[in-house]
């Protein structure tokens, strides 16, 4: 579920954004967020995910929740799809992937049999935490 209540934000120099937002989606209820460019949209779902902070009002969010950014790996943005897919996976599904992605980085350009061993190795947990599966679906 997500609850706002009497929410407001208001830009970095006190232009006001968002005044007195409130709204309710009922757990499993799938909602669309319509409005003009400059209306608010992002900053309203920034806000609801904790990555922007209100001026006043109130945001809960029961379970688990995240969403794409509008520009996902541009404009200087270092998130892909994998780390958002990632960041709504199971938490061992998670722990893997963060593992999968150093022992990559490790492998990468490396001649040492060490990393490409360690490498193969988080490969194997990987799929056992239902990582290939996960890249399937």
């Amino acid at each position: 579920m997500i609850e706002v209540a009497n929410l407001s934000y208001k830009h970095p120099g006190g232009v006001a954004l968002l005044e007195g937002v409130s709204f309710k989606v009922p757990d499993g209820r799938k909602v669309a967020l319509v409005g003009a460019n400059g209306t608010g949209k992002t900053t309203l779902l920034r806000l609801i995910a904790g990555e922007e902070r209100a001026t006043s009002g109130h945001v809960r969010a029961d379970g688990r929740n995240a969403y794409m950014p509008q520009f996902i790996g541009m404009m200087g943005e270092t998130s892909t799809v994998r780390d958002l897919l990632l960041r709504l996976s199971p938490e061992s599904l998670r722990r893997a992937g963060a593992r999968l992605q150093v022992a990559e980085a490790g492998a990468q350009g490396s001649q040492e049999e060490s990393a490409h061993l360690e490498y193969a190795d988080v490969l194997v947990a990987w799929g056992e935490a239902g990582g290939f599966d996960a890249e399937v679906l």
